[in-house]
């Protein structure tokens, strides 16, 4: 990986959510690639290319729809070996890392949930099962209320009219 592929990695981590960072710092995705790397007996530098593709979707740089196209174009394998990677370090890699998300949310959300006076919110209210909306829509006003149409004076210059006698083609008339 080059120096600006990594400055552009480190930068992008940065802007993360914590949540995030904090997920993937936990997830030891690096010893994961590398078993990955064992399984199916890739040279150092296809490693290498399975872990720069794989972090560069972790940080959202690659899209992941492309990241099989991208590892069979980067990497000395044929298509169906791509498809069975990519399907490994989705479930060792990418899961782990979302399932601990949802968990950092998951928590993050209790401790939103509670109020001011120390009560626990429900999870279905969270989530709006129970959140009464407030739309005002169907409600009539009080008081009656005036409004008034602005005036707009639109002055036409009557001296610049064009004269309708003159033909400007100088054509004659048949």
């Amino acid at each position: 990986m080059d120096k600006n592929t990594e400055k552009l990695i480190q930068n992008r981590f940065i802007k993360l959510p914590e949540a995030l960072q904090n997920a993937i710092r936990s997830s030891d995705f690096k010893e994961k690639i590398r078993r990955v790397s064992e399984k199916y007996k890739l040279h150092l530098d296809d490693g290498v290319v399975l872990e720069n593709e794989t972090v560069m979707v972790m940080m959202g740089l690659d899209d992941v729809k492309e990241f099989t196209k991208n590892l069979q174009g980067g990497m000395k394998v044929d298509k169906s070996t791509a498809e069975k990677i990519t399907a490994d370090i989705a479930k060792e890699v990418f899961l782990p890392i979302r399932e601990s998300l949802k968990e950092l949310i998951a928590r993050d959300s209790e401790e939103i949930a509670q109020d001011s006076s120390g009560e626990n919110i429900s999870q279905d209210t969270i989530a709006g099962n129970e959140v009464q909306s407030k739309d005002f829509s169907d409600k009539k006003l009080s008081q009656n209320t005036q409004t008034s149409t602005p005036s707009v004076n639109v002055n036409i210059d009557e001296g610049k009219k064009r004269p309708t006698s003159d033909d400007p083609y100088r054509e004659p008339i048949e």
